[in-house]
């Protein structure tokens, strides 16, 4: 296990725990912004429900659209048809994920510091792009503005709405084939009614289509005295942050009777995925945040982010900026991340990837004159082989690899 996870035990399973907290309670901290983040604390929906290890798993089969041959009689026909639009669907994901495993297995974009925690803000729940470029890493820390939401239960979807429930569950995942990004604006409007109130259900999709299986979720929060992630109690109605421990599907008894799963998640390999839903401009985290202190007390992360609406790029996000480039051992973007002047050649060995001309009609204001000149000259560029980001449909877009220099690297 790296040295910079902690583990915190708990009665259902031992936490791969990544960092912890300040002094600042979190009812004190600014509302978010953004639909779901803005929600009452109070919630007509049931309870954050714990749900059993096999009861978690077959939810997020039926919600991926896994569904055995043998449990289709007793599904209602729509759950089949889900599964069967869902699968069509990843077909085409798929496409473009091969392709992002093969240039990460050649690039290998994390360097010595594979199993790092991988920090992804302002993604959103796009949990299957991490998992294809950091496939090492010990947990992923996703941030977004939606919040996670309840997961609901076969039996929580009324019948007379089951089929606009999960039309509107997939087509995040349509733009996201197209695309190669979840659309904010579409999760905001499509997971806010009916069964869904939240991007958990992205979150245990990605995963069951990446080939794993969720093995305990938990509701957690930011102690401020004892500076830990700790769940939250049960009767809670509403959550800013979510842990999901997982396998692979190998490693896992449904799929191999030989495994094993104890009370002990590192025995059994399990790796961790976090979802916050944070506010990261500087009006919403100041350097003694909680969350600020949960990335601070870092030895290491590595940093992925892509069609982050080019936020990095003003004063307004200036202090979480700060935080990642001098955090961060690895960090890959598009263009829309952190602009690329501020990875000083004293600091950062920097390589890139893709075509960099030119950016969409509503971010030309976030044009990087710089950026244009490096490619144009060549040196250091590469080919992508495959579309990401904003220009996905246009020149296909790019990636900005910068690795953190070591003394040794020092002239």
């Amino acid at each position: 296990m790296p040295p910079q996870l902690r583990l915190y035990t708990t009665s259902a399973l031992c936490f791969l725990l990544l960092f912890g907290c300040g002094s600042e309670s979190p009812e004190s901290q600014k509302p978010l912004a953004g639909s779901f983040a803005q929600k009452e604390a109070s919630s007509s929906k049931p309870p954050m429900r714990m749900l059993d290890p096999d009861s978690l798993r077959n939810m997020s089969n039926l919600l991926a659209g896994r569904i055995a041959p043998e449990d289709e009689a007793e599904l209602d026909p729509l759950w089949i048809e889900h599964g069967r639009l869902m699968g069509d669907t990843w077909e085409g994901i798929e496409n473009r994920l091969v392709k992002m495993r093969d240039w990460a297995k050649e690039v290998q974009p994390a360097g010595d510091q594979a199993e790092a925690p991988l920090l992804y803000p302002l993604g959103g729940p796009d949990l299957i792009s991490a998992i294809q470029f950091f496939p090492e890493a010990s947990s992923y820390l996703l941030i977004g503005l939606e919040a996670p939401g309840h997961l609901p239960n076969p039996e929580d979807f009324s019948a007379s709405v089951l089929e606009s429930d999960l039309k509107r569950l997939r087509k995040p995942f349509n733009s996201f084939e197209e695309h190669g990004y979840f659309v904010r604006s579409e999760i905001d409007k499509d997971l806010s009614g009916g069964s869904f109130d939240g991007i958990l259900p992205i979150l245990l999709i990605c995963l069951v289509r990446a080939g794993q299986v969720p093995i305990n979720l938990q509701y957690v929060t930011i102690d401020p005295e004892t500076i830990a992630i700790t769940p939250l109690p049960p009767d809670a109605t509403s959550a800013k942050a979510v842990v999901i421990h997982y396998v692979p599907q190998d490693q896992h008894p449904s799929e191999n009777p030989d495994a094993q799963l104890g009370p002990d998640a590192e025995a059994v390999k399990a790796k961790a995925v976090y979802y916050f839903a944070q506010d990261v401009s500087n009006s919403g985290l100041f350097s003694d945040d909680p969350f600020s202190l949960l990335i601070q007390r870092q030895e290491a992360v590595n940093v992925y982010m892509k069609s982050a609406e080019y936020l990095l790029h003003t004063d307004e996000f200036s202090t979480f900026r700060k935080l990642l480039l001098k955090k961060a051992h690895t960090l890959l973007q598009d263009d829309s991340g952190i602009p690329i002047r501020f990875l000083t050649s004293d600091t950062w060995d920097v390589r890139l990837f893709g075509q960099y001309k030119s950016v969409l009609a509503a971010y030309s204001h976030w044009l990087q004159d710089d950026l244009v000149a490096a490619f144009a000259k060549g040196k250091n560029v590469s080919p992508l082989g495959f579309n990401l980001g904003y220009s996905s449909n246009t020149d296909g877009g790019c990636l900005i690899l910068g690795t953190r220099k070591t003394a040794s690297d020092a002239p």
